[in-house]
Order: C-alpha cells, then structure tokens, then sequence
C-alpha cells in the first residue's frame, strides 16, 4: 500500500493531518489483523529541505516513517 505524502503530511511538517487521520484508522485495523510483516517506508518530499532540523529530504523522510509507526503503537494497534 502507498499513501502519497500529502495526503498524510503538510510539506516540510511532521505532524500528520487531522483529516488523513480516518484513512490511517482503517490502515490500522487491516494491520491488526495481520500475522505478516509490516514495513513503513518514508519517500521523499518534493520541496528540498535545508533547515537545522531536517538538513535533508532524507532526515524528513525518515521522520514522516516514524510518524506513521507511532501514530500505529501508541493509538491504534498493539501490534509493533
């Protein structure tokens, strides 16, 4: 499954977006009843980030995958 970064995220922002939340539910409760392997991968903003917290499209990359995985773990699955 993909979900395209604006749909989760404001550019350059890690904070996910209220109304993306309802979609992440149902991401959630398809991920609960699975015993496979789940992997979150963050891509690449379109804008070029150079600022002290996300040096790079990498670093926010990586941070909107984090985002995702604890959004997961601490509200809305008990799978890790």
């Amino acid at each position: 499954m993909s979900l395209g970064d604006s749909i989760l995220f404001d550019s350059g922002t890690v904070v996910i977006k209220d109304e993306a939340k309802p979609l992440l539910l149902s991401v959630a409760s398809i991920v609960k009843k699975t015993t496979n392997e789940i992997v979150i991968e963050g891509h690449t903003d379109t804008m070029p980030m150079r600022n002290p917290q996300y040096p790079s499209n990498w670093e926010l990359s990586c941070a909107w995958a984090t985002s995702v995985l604890r959004y997961f773990l601490n509200d809305h699955t008990n799978n890790p």
